[in-house]
């Protein structure tokens, strides 16, 4: 386990698996929502052999801290740390993001962070121009409620307007381990579901 300083002073945590390949550069990876670098060890370990793979925790979940106190800028701090993460590793890097973390690769790329390619699992673009999307005041009722020490309700929230779960389907996955550590992370929702508000749109990163 490694600590990287962000731009704001945020503790962010990183783990290398694996040593440098020359030719091969290092693969980052990014998680989704509800995740943290643990989640993806197995993918990590499995990469490591063919060269650097390095896992590490957004902001506001796992090891990693946030010491922002307000929702404002919550994209550009997460590019930040990504940019802080990829000069720790030495970077080009190629990102492998799944979910709201393939987003948040896209829009590293797109912004010129030194990436060379993107590989990304199911990102939540919208289906077409002008689908309905992410709400946009989301990110903000959720910064909201988890500021409030009221983490149930914002992974309720989330599971019923960011992901679009039945309630019945939410009551379900409210018996599963799952729950109680995304009840802990609940203020990093806001930040998938601004990444995923703001840049939901594929053709906001047809310059990739």
């Amino acid at each position: 386990m490694e600590r990287v300083t962000a731009a704001d002073g945020t503790d962010l945590v990183l783990e290398r698996h694996g040593e440098p390949v020359p030719g091969r550069p290092p693969v980052v990876l990014l998680t989704p929502a509800g995740a943290d670098r643990t989640d993806l060890a197995a993918l990590a370990e499995a990469l490591a052999p063919a060269g650097l793979t390095v896992s590490y925790d957004r902001r506001g979940r796992g090891d990693s801290g946030d010491n922002a106190d307000t929702l404002n800028g919550a994209v550009a701090r997460e590019l930040a740390d990504l940019r802080a993460i990829i000069a720790a590793v030495g970077g080009p890097v190629v990102l492998l993001g799944y979910s709201s973390g393939a987003i948040l690769s896209a829009v590293a790329a797109a912004s010129g962070l030194p990436v060379l390619a993107v590989v990304l699992f199911e990102p939540p673009f919208l289906p077409r121009p002008g689908a309905r999307g992410i709400p946009p005041d989301l990110p903000g009722r959720l910064w909201d409620l988890a500021a409030r020490g009221r983490g149930d309700e914002a992974v309720t929230l989330f599971q019923t307007d960011a992901v679009g779960l039945p309630a019945e389907m939410v009551a379900q996955f409210r018996q599963s381990p799952s729950w109680s550590r995304m009840t802990a992370m609940a203020r990093s929702l806001a930040y998938d579901t601004a990444v995923s508000a703001e840049h939901g749109e594929p053709a906001d990163l047809a310059v990739l």
